[in-house]
């Protein structure tokens, strides 16, 4: 009798317990909307530390290297006054930086570079422009970005390449984006910067070329990749 009464007893306690951790798990339970980065733009694009491309500027005969020095993953979440509505938005931020390699000697000035997503959207900002985004992944049917920066930016996805070689390597599935515009810069009494920049994307290699046309500071870049290493 005593052993019946006391495996009921744990019978019991075992229940409730259950079901308090039941409780706790629904009290601690993320609400409102989550936005998750696009699950074939986190495959293809999410680049660790270990990570470089080595690009020739074609016009100028210079050698960059660009290589990852972070990769920080984060969730940016609203706070209205129903928990209920709350969206929590997944973001990933890598930062790459840029050095000049050859020719000797090389200018061992470093620029900083920032790529981050958040839902379909990979946005670019370089040590001279922001491109908000400078494209959607995958590749959008339509041809005009539909974030871009502002009314003064003309985000525009051009074409897909399936077959597309630079320096002698062939990729596949290439996205053409341009983007044109100006910077106003009225406010500090000096003319609008303005820009026609290309960049071409690979899911295997990322940007395979990219063309940089700031006349206002004399800028004519066109980076061609030389070879890489992808580590994610």
């Amino acid at each position: 009798m005593l052993g019946y009464l006391l495996i009921r007893f744990l019978c019991e306690y075992i229940s409730v317990l259950l079901l308090l951790l039941v409780a706790l798990a629904g009290c601690n339970k993320q609400q409102g909307t989550s936005v998750n980065i696009n699950a074939g733009l986190k495959a293809a694009f999410n680049y660790k530390p270990g990570t470089y491309w080595i690009y020739r500027d074609s016009v100028s005969g210079m050698t960059d290297s660009f290589f990852v020095t972070d990769n920080e993953p984060s969730v940016s979440s609203t706070t209205p006054h129903d928990p209920r509505e709350a969206v929590h938005t997944e973001i990933i931020t890598i930062s790459i930086s840029d050095v000049n390699i050859a020719p000797v000697p090389a200018n061992t000035t470093i620029n900083q570079w920032t790529l981050s997503y958040s839902g379909v959207n990979m946005y670019l900002a370089t040590d001279m422009l922001e491109y908000q985004p400078v494209t959607t992944y995958p590749f959008p049917s339509d041809s005009i970005l539909s974030d871009y920066n502002s009314p003064a930016d003309t985000g525009r996805f051009t074409n897909i390449y399936i077959s597309y070689q630079v320096s002698g390597n062939t990729f596949a599935n290439v996205g053409a984006i341009n983007h044109r515009g100006y910077v106003d810069r009225s406010y500090t009494n000096q003319p609008n910067y303005t820009y026609n920049d290309w960049f071409c994307l690979s899911a295997d290699a990322g940007f395979v070329k990219m063309i940089f046309n700031h006349p206002q500071d004399s800028s004519y870049r066109v980076w061609e990749l030389q070879r890489y290493k992808i580590v994610k």
